[in-house]
């Protein structure tokens, strides 16, 4: 099976990766929002792209700053 998931990571601290959603099949998720955090994007794909190529996934990212002391 093919999926996305997508993976937050606390700043600062030495937690392990949070699993904020798994996605697959043809249908949009609801949107994620990550704060204050980085993340990881993982996709996974048990197919062989030579002999079975597939369209594949989007992503859409945007990202935001609040706090002047990022910049």
């Amino acid at each position: 099976m093919d999926y996305v998931a997508i993976y937050r990571f606390q700043l600062d601290k030495d937690s392990d990766a949070v699993l904020e959603g798994k996605f697959c099949g043809n249908s949009l998720p609801q949107s994620v929002k990550i704060e204050e955090s980085s993340m990881s994007v993982m996709f996974s794909s048990d197919s062989d792209s030579v002999s079975n190529p597939h369209t594949g996934f989007s992503l859409n990212f945007e990202a935001s700053f609040e706090d002047s002391k990022c910049l």
